[in-house]
């Protein structure tokens, strides 16, 4: 079923408008009678509830009717364009910021997708202006997310709007472009015109920022924002805009005193900080002029304070939040979303600047001194004086309870630093704002800490304790759950029905998620003695806390059924607790748990298909109803049927919905922290099920970093292992296919071998290998050390050690430039070249053991830096019989790079024998002048046979060495 946007998009409606739109729009139910002009009215009627009303569930349902009407081709783009555009509106309106992200999705999907579908279409200016708007929208919400967000997230988040804007740019240009072609442009076009630049120039910026290298997005920012600052109309708006992009570009490049300046001329043309010269201009201003200004001064103050606290103007700071505090109590302008932050931007400067703030908000005139000295000699007097602090608390604490979000947990956060600050001493109530405020943020130790010291601050006060002692108890205890610390989370709600009982709601909570906490804990061990005996304790604590019509009868019988079908594991029995927890009846607070229950007992029974059908009722349910209360409570237990719909979906080959279910798990269910790594190994398993490798590798990655240490991940590595490594043994090496898998299949085989108990002779030796072709040497060294360390003793495999593991420590000591090492293990491995029942050994090796020999070289061809062999003259005559053997080897194919290259050890080695044995240096001479007359006087003709130019250069090396 498809499920509308009402669910996601409103909460409530006006009774009376939903039974009009509801005739107006009751034709739909047969759109394929409809004629031409009412299927254009319905389009036209959708687009107006969406962007003129809000109602977007409304405009959704008139789509959808839509959607069987036989279209013309204008209509269907007009339904397309019309798609995008309701997206659009919910991504602006909706009020849960968790949503907005994902319509902001669909929505630069939808536009993206219809200029992709119908590049001829009349709408295609339409859909341009539309979509560019969008992605700005788009940026800045996106932007005030990574100001919240830090590490993996945070990242997340840059390249998540380096990806969506670096598409919209191509657009914006074509649709300037086609403006900019237009030469009798009317004033709509040329506002148009001038709005799209700014729009191009915050894109830029937005990417600016985002990207690892940034600097070229700033740089053209720059450029489009300067233009449009001086060839717009200086009486329009636009040069206005544009010092505020371009503001923003100076503060990115680090431009300080350019951004601050730029800021302060955007305020000073706004609202002037002169008093009189703004009360002189204010005469000939209407209110919506004012109101218009202000706007601009909403928005600018805070990068302008962040731009004089860069540039370490305190005093500029503070004063510039001061103003726009002065401004709305003179003129009572009414304060956006927008302005809330700017507030809380104010108040963080007077938390950095500490001092004094003068003046009286009757009068407006608020201003800033260092010391109350500053402030006297200005004539004002204590009665006219507070610390700064105390007003950047009052400002905080105005915006901590709003409805802005953001501009609420950025307050909340100024509350908790405040409440560091040494000298100052706060209520419980002030140090309860600062703790939910971590909490909040997910800054839970924060929120621990923060929680203890109001717990603190209530000792010996009874009647606080009372107030705050149950509501920090459950809030601790929540914050324990979210970090997956059960037992902790039980005692700690534990602690709030035993120490702090009195409020009847907070005990009630408390109690029940004590026992449900640490019911949940004892899965670890379920038989402890110890762990019945404190789960009796708690349930006592349920029985006292919990008023009898709460615990609800039928759904403590189905949930006694359920465990009994835990202990004795029968299908029958799961079955039969289904039947029960279908019975929980909508009115029961237990009905969300009992409706997700159902699924859960049939997939426990082995019933995929009723698991799978229960699953899609509850989502279903929860899309369609219109009760708040059951919508509330399906929501608090839907992430029980998300994983569980997931396992469904495993059990059954259905990959690509798990791979959808347990790959958006995390981000669905931010707090569920105790499921993440299983849901993310989850999702590697379908996504290499489905052949999607490279998915499979970016969840893998996501695992590994979350969560190194879990046996999930080693699970996971598994599911990676085998197409990886049928990929890698397949190729040869070298190609472009061997290539893509090498890096990750070495991750994924040095991750199961650290996580694995027991160590694995096979795995390690692949990985070992792995590290050998990647030229991860030091990697290499540590593996294979690892593998003599824990098979030292182990005489099945002391073969395998002699044959494998000591050849390839040899040729790693080699690379590593430590020869006499390698030389130690190799010359054992390397028999007398001339006795013809030795086992010759393999090519690598018996390369390592005469460069372990003669030595070798690296750095610049022409001149390189030697590393010295063992050397002797026995060793080098066994090197040197070696090197002739290797070169002149059947398998090796004359004038080819390899040949070369042997050659090349060959007359290196004799060089080096040369220096030992004089007798030598004639024949190196004479076997150089034929290469020479062979091969070119200056050895060109390796080059031209395929050979890098080192090649020949190191030969060039070598007959100026043995003149």
């Amino acid at each position: 079923m498809r499920r509308p946007i009402a669910s996601v998009l409103l909460s409530a409606i006006a009774p009376s408008f939903v039974l009009g739109a509801s005739l107006a729009s009751a034709p739909i139910a047969s759109a394929q009678d409809l004629s031409a002009t009412r299927i254009s009215d319905q389009i036209e009627y959708a687009r107006g509830l969406a962007s003129s009303w809000q109602f977007l569930d409304l405009a959704d349902a008139v789509l959808n009717g839509l959607e069987g009407a036989d279209l013309t081709g204008e209509q269907r783009e007009a339904l397309a364009l019309t798609r995008a555009d309701v997206f659009a509106a919910g991504a602006r309106t909706i009020g849960d910021d968790s949503l907005r992200e994902g319509l902001f999705d669909q929505a630069l999907d939808s536009y993206s997708a219809f200029l992709d579908s119908y590049p001829a279409s009349a709408l295609v200016a339409e859909a341009q202006r539309n979509y560019i708007g969008v992605a700005r929208d788009y940026s800045t919400h996106m932007s005030d997310l990574v100001e919240e967000a830090a590490g993996e997230e945070q990242q997340r988040l840059r390249s998540a709007i380096e990806e969506r804007v670096a598409r919209v740019l191509s657009n914006a240009s074509e649709a300037i472009a086609r403006l900019q072609d237009i030469e009798d442009r009317t004033e709509s076009q040329e506002n148009q015109l001038w709005n799209m630049r700014i729009d191009r120039g915050r894109l830029l910026l937005t990417l600016g920022r985002a990207a690892a290298d940034g600097e070229g997005y700033l740089t053209l920012a720059e450029d489009e924002m300067g233009e449009v600052a001086f060839f717009a109309p200086s009486d329009s708006s636009f040069p206005q805009q544009a010092f505020m992009v371009l503001g923003e570009v100076y503060l990115a490049k680090g431009q300080i005193a350019d951004a601050a300046d730029t800021f302060e001329y955007v305020a000073e043309n706004s609202i002037p900080f002169e008093r009189d010269t703004w009360m002189d201009l204010r005469e000939y201003l209407n209110d919506p002029q004012k109101n218009f200004r202000w706007s601009y001064l909403e928005f600018v103050t805070p990068p302008m304070i962040e731009a004089h606290m860069q540039a370490g103007n305190t005093a500029r700071a503070a004063n510039a939040g001061l103003h726009l505090l002065n401004m709305r109590n003179l003129e009572g302008f009414d304060v956006s979303a927008r302005g809330e932050l700017a507030m809380v931007a104010a108040a963080r400067a007077l938390f950095d600047a500490g001092g004094v703030v003068g003046g009286t908000p009757a009068a407006a005139d608020y201003a800033w001194f260092q010391t109350e000295e500053e402030a006297e000699a200005k004539g004002l007097g204590k009665r006219s004086m507070r610390p700064a602090l105390e007003l950047a608390l009052t400002l905080a604490l105005d915006q901590a309870e709003g409805s802005n979000s953001l501009a609420a947990a950025r307050a909340k956060g100024l509350i908790n630093d405040l409440i560091e600050s040494p000298g100052l001493s706060f209520g419980p109530e002030v140090l309860m704002q600062a703790a939910r405020g971590a909490y909040d943020a997910r800054d839970y130790e924060a929120a621990l800490s923060a929680f203890r010291r109001v717990l603190t601050a209530v000792q010996g006060d009874p009647i606080n304790a009372s107030l705050y002692g149950g509501e920090v108890c459950w809030y601790m205890g929540d914050t324990y759950r979210r970090q997956g610390r059960l037992l902790e989370a039980a005692m700690a709600h534990r602690e709030g029905v035993v120490s702090y009982a009195g409020d009847e709601v907070r005990d009630s909570m408390n109690a029940k998620s004590a026992y449900d906490q640490f019911g949940r804990f004892m899965r670890v061990d379920p038989e402890s003695k110890l762990f019945k005996e404190t789960q009796q304790q708690l349930a006592a604590l349920v029985q006292i806390h919990v008023k009898a019509g709460e615990t609800d009868v039928i759904h403590d019988l189905a949930q006694q059924k359920y465990q009994e079908a835990e202990s004795n594991g029968r299908a029958a029995t799961y079955a039969e607790a289904a039947g029960r927890f279908a019975e929980v009846p909508e009115s029961s607070k237990y009905y969300g748990i009992a409706r997700s229950m159902i699924g859960l007992c049939y997939y426990r029974a082995g019933d995929l298909a009723k698991a799978a059908e229960a699953f899609a009722a509850y989502e279903d349910e929860l899309a369609t109803t219109s009760d708040d209360g059951i919508r509330a409570q399906l929501e608090g237990s839907r992430v029980r049927v998300r994983f569980f719909g997931g396992e469904v979906a495993l059990d059954r080959a259905n990959w690509s919905k798990a791979l959808e279910t347990f790959a958006n798990f995390p981000r669905e269910f931010p707090d569920q922290a105790e499921y993440h790594d299983s849901a993310l190994a989850k999702a590697v398993r379908a996504a290499v099920e489905l052949g999607q490798i490279d998915r499979a590798l970016e969840l893998m990655e996501e695992l590994s970093k979350r969560f190194p240490d879990s046996s999930q991940t080693l699970a996971a590595t598994g599911y990676l292992f085998t197409p990886l490594w049928e990929t890698y043994r397949t190729t040869d090496a070298g190609t472009a296919e061997r290539t893509k898998v090498l890096e990750p299949l070495s991750k994924v085989v040095e991750l199961r071998n650290r996580l694995s108990k027991k160590a694995s002779f096979d795995l390690l030796r692949i990985e070992s290998k792995l590290w050998i072709e990647l030229g991860r040497y030091e990697d290499a060294l540590t593996t294979l050390e690892r593998i003599n360390t824990a098979f030292a003793d182990d005489e099945t495999q002391a073969d395998k050690l002699e044959a494998f593991v000591k050849p390839d420590l040899g040729v790693v000591y080699i690379q590593l430039d430590r020869l006499p090492e390698a030389h130690g293990i190799l010359a054992p491995l390397v028999p007398d070249p001339d006795d013809k029942e030795a086992k010759s050994p393999s090519g690598d090796v018996v390369e390592a053991y005469i460069k372990s020999v003669a030595g070798w070289m690296k750095g610049d061809a022409t001149d390189p830096e030697v590393m010295a062999g063992v050397g002797g003259a026995a060793e080098l005559e066994k090197a040197y019989k070696w090197a002739t053997k290797r070169s002149g080897n059947s398998s090796l194919e004359s004038y080819t790079p390899p040949w070369f290259d042997a050659r090349f050890l060959e007359l290196w080695t004799l060089y080096q024998w040369s220096k030992v044995d004089t007798q030598h240096q004639f024949n190196l001479r004479q076997i150089l002048t034929t290469f020479k007359r062979d091969y070119g006087n200056d050895f060109d003709f390796m080059t031209e046979s395929g050979c890098d130019p080192s090649v020949a250069a190191r030969f060039r090396w070598l007959d100026r060495l043995a003149k």
